[in-house]
């Protein structure tokens, strides 16, 4: 796992151990990717991962998220690996 702040070189360092030192990260999730692909086209695939996860577990991740807002919940349409709200998703 690699957090910090904005602009503090979190991207830059898994691009250079990636790139440059050849070494296998996993999975590596860039929240302003996720955001740009969410604003972009509406939904987030999670396959380019390389992510298997089933709409339940999505849900359930979501649902126990201490910053989720439950009540909008019924607003997401998960169909196998991509979520989307509603209002984006063009299903």
């Amino acid at each position: 796992m690699v957090a910090g702040p904005n602009g503090s070189g979190k991207t830059s360092l898994v691009e250079y151990l990636r790139n440059v030192i050849r070494l296998r990260l996993g999975h590596y999730l860039n929240p302003d990717a996720l955001d740009r692909e969410l604003s972009e086209t509406g939904r987030i695939k999670f396959e380019p991962y390389g992510i298997q996860i089933r709409p339940v577990e999505i849900l359930q991740f979501i649902a126990q998220h201490p910053l989720a807002d439950r009540a909008r919940l019924g607003e997401l349409r998960i169909d196998q690996n991509t979520i989307a709200p509603m209002h984006l998703s063009g299903f």
